[in-house]
């Protein structure tokens, strides 16, 4: 059989007909009605910032009857007309390292206060929190009375004792000026 196809083709098209051919259907039977497009284009041009999602909604609520086609093939022909503006994508920047010298656990200890807040019970809490840059690990987080930094010395001497002394104190800058008055902190900072 495919033989005689191969011999018809040649003697109607001659030796074009012997190239292959696109085996897609000359008609598609599933595309949308003209009409319909028009339709949904018109809607677009009244509605500019409408996307496909608030059109179909749009025509679904106001022509019941008739079938309208997804919001992914209204997408296509607002694409098709040139109703859409390509998004502008972000580079992305890499995360960056401020402690990339920090390889290992008591590298580096960040401290800060975290600022109040007040409790369902009406009450002033200002947490201050002592952790390990490297793994994360929260080593204190303590709510003190007042923003004092005459309390953070305890905090910090016990966490010595627990973990041992780490190679290096991160503190924000607003509590390295508040530190840097009392005794003993020189020599961290």
């Amino acid at each position: 059989m495919t033989g005689y196809k191969w011999l018809k083709r040649f003697e109607i098209e001659g030796q074009e007909g012997l190239k292959d051919k696109s085996r897609a259907p000359l008609i598609q039977s599933a595309a949308t009605n003209p009409h319909i497009e028009n339709q949904i284009v018109a809607l677009r041009l009244q509605y500019p910032t409408w996307g496909p999602k608030k059109v179909r909604a749009f025509l679904e609520r106001n022509y019941p009857k008739i079938i309208w086609p997804s919001t992914t093939t209204i997408g296509d022909i607002f694409d098709k007309h040139g109703l859409t503006v390509a998004r502008k994508y972000r580079r992305r920047v890499p995360p960056s390292t401020p402690l990339a010298h920090c390889l290992e656990p008591n590298d580096v200890w960040c401290m800060d206060f975290k600022g109040y807040f007040m409790t369902a019970l009406g009450e002033k809490c200002d947490p201050f929190t002592l952790t390990d840059a490297c793994s994360r690990f929260l080593l204190r987080c303590v709510k003190l009375e007042l923003n004092r930094t005459e309390q953070v010395w305890g905090i910090l001497d016990a966490a010595f004792r627990e973990y041992g002394l780490p190679l290096y104190l991160g503190v924000i800058m607003g509590l390295r000026s508040q530190l840097a008055h009392l005794v003993g902190f020189q020599k961290y900072l």
